[in-house]
């Protein structure tokens, strides 16, 4: 470590804390906005079905699909559950949360680049991981703290195996012990852990620096034992106690080898590119946003040029340890194995950016000491932090509530349907019919399959007294989807409404049949039974609709008293 006093790394950490919280602290007043309520309402699901306990062992999935059982986060979990416990469901404690955690992330930061760099250069590295706009996704979205749980751990883990390889200190049985523990909570936290060891191993060959003790396998037996003993506790509790995979079950083949080369060029040259010139950001990638463009190009050969500028053993090889840092946690999402979700994510460089953190404090730790080049240097760097504040308080926002996020990902990426269905339903939750309607037909034009899209067009068109319109709308949600027993009996509503009552017959009975306990299809057949003159049948569905919805057979048995 570098010697300073002990005055000026506990500021500089406040210091850099202050700073994380800051530039995020507009967030707490966010909504909980796309996957947040669904991943809460899984949890709520899990603790349901067996306490605590089932939430522990619950497969981190939104949407209670099987193929989606690839991942297993229990302490993403654990603390979304506790966070809804201390404020009651309020989304301002989530968001705390995640603020909270960018801090601690930043500060960790701060501890591990002192290792490597002059304090002051450590200081200025942190402060720009603790405001890089690329990390917005990560904090101001709920779900997004996934990356920061893992950094959180994983920065534990590595400060420890540092701390002892470059120094001679007292119990180092203690620190092997929080290093170990902090990599197995990690590994609970996101998948992408497993990546530590390797990259800790390559640093150990590329560090030039003495170690003790000096023989490599002397060094490392007792970490390795250490991530070991992790890595198998971590795996015995995920497949043989919460039965989840690694994926083999959401692809058949990775996105890299399904694109190919120019799909690997995109996803590096964009990393790199998002890493270096974080503007602009985008909530979600498509794979027609994934290119590599002249811009992205550079970028990446800018970021290799300068690693291979602080290669040599006189400079550390700074650059060789940020590099082999940013490539290894980026190697899972890097299009070589199967993921469930987008292929690109702003989130995904939660991580990585750490080492494009130490490759710059690099660059000002050896600025040339000619006064003039020394300041300009200084000052470049201090313009990119202010630059990068402004633009996470800019990109902030986006993630305010769904109405702004839709709205974003609509416009970046339209040809994505469920954008635009997703804003509809934003919209009209809060009241904007007009907006909505014109969000749900965007939707069904981007996709005239679209089956929810169609049924919600056809419920707004009922809801606005125009049958006919709801009609075609039902009749293509119907279509799209055989099974839509919702669908089938708002159909048989609109074609009763449009004096159609023979087909609105056979649209309810087409309800019941793909839903025989979907009480409103049984109680529209009725009244329309009796409306027909068909008494006897509306007795007979009566009898059956006492046992799905009493007060709706209640309604029904009046009518036929009259």
């Amino acid at each position: 470590m570098r010697e300073s006093s002990l005055a000026f790394p506990v500021v500089a950490a406040c210091a850099v804390a202050l700073v994380a919280a800051a530039t995020y602290a507009s967030s707490v007043g966010y909504e909980l906005v796309w996957d947040d309520p669904l991943l809460l309402g899984s949890i709520a699901e899990a603790e349901d079905r067996g306490g605590l306990g089932a939430i522990l062992t619950a497969p981190f999935q939104l949407f209670g699909a099987e193929e989606l059982r690839v991942y297993f986060r229990p302490v993403v979990l654990l603390s979304l559950r506790g966070d809804q416990t201390a404020g009651g469901g309020a989304a301002w404690t989530f968001h705390a949360t995640n603020v909270l955690l960018h801090a601690l992330v930043s500060v960790l930061c701060f501890t591990m680049f002192r290792a490597y760099l002059s304090s002051a250069a450590a200081l200025a590295a942190a402060l720009l991981f603790a405001v890089h706009p690329v990390h917005t996704e990560s904090v101001a979205f709920v779900s997004g703290r996934t990356d920061v749980w893992a950094a959180l751990f994983l920065l534990i883990a590595a400060v420890c195996w540092v701390r002892v390889r470059h120094d001679v200190v007292e119990r180092r049985l203690v620190w092997l012990a929080i290093g170990g523990g902090a990599f197995f909570l990690a590994l609970l936290s996101k998948e992408v852990a497993f990546v530590l060891p390797g990259v800790l191993l390559v640093w150990d060959r590329l560090d030039p620096r003495p170690a003790s003790p000096p023989f490599w396998f002397k060094r490392n037996a007792p970490w390795l034992l250490s991530w070991g003993i992790a890595i198998v506790v971590a795996l015995a509790i995920r497949t043989g106690v919460a039965g989840v995979g690694f994926g083999a079950s959401a692809a058949s083949a990775s996105p890299l080898l399904a694109g190919g080369l120019p799909f690997a060029a995109a996803l590096c040259t964009t990393y790199a590119r998002l890493l270096l010139l974080p503007w602009p950001l985008f909530a979600y990638y498509s794979a027609d946003m994934l290119r590599a463009t002249g811009l992205s190009i550079a970028a990446l050969a800018a970021l290799i040029g300068l690693s291979a500028a602080f290669f040599s053993p006189r400079r550390g090889r700074l650059g060789a340890l940020a590099l082999v840092w940013m490539a290894g946690f980026l190697l899972p999402v890097s299009g070589v194995v199967p993921l469930v979700g987008a292929a690109l994510a702003e989130r995904h460089l939660y991580l990585p950016s750490i080492g494009f953190c130490l490759l710059l404090g690099a660059v000002l730790d050896h600025l040339p000491s000619a006064l003039p080049l020394r300041s300009t240097g200084r000052v470049l760097i201090a313009s990119l932090g202010l630059l990068s504040v402004v633009l996470t308080l800019a990109r902030t926002p986006t993630w305010r509530d769904d109405v702004r996020l839709y709205t974003h990902i609509s416009e970046t990426a339209p040809n994505e349907a469920w954008a635009h269905y997703n804003l509809g339903l934003a919209l009209e939750s809060r009241g904007r019919i007009a907006r909505a309607e014109r969000a749900f037909l965007k939707t069904v034009q981007v996709d005239p399959g679209f089956a929810e899209a169609h049924y919600n067009l056809g419920r707004l068109d009922l809801e606005r007294k125009r049958p006919g319109d709801a009609v075609l709308h039902f009749q293509k949600a119907v279509e799209a989807e055989p099974g839509f027993s919702v669908a089938w009996n708002n159909l048989g509503v609109a074609l009763t409404r449009s004096g159609r009552s023979e087909e609105a017959l056979r649209a309810h009975e087409q309800a019941i049949a793909a839903d025989p306990r979907n009480a409103a299809a049984h109680a529209n057949l009725g009244f329309l039974y009796l409306r027909t003159g068909r008494r006897d049948l509306a007795i007979r569905t009566l009898e059956t609709l006492r046992g799905l919805d009493p007060a709706m057979a209640a309604e029904l048995d009046r009518a036929l008293k009259q």
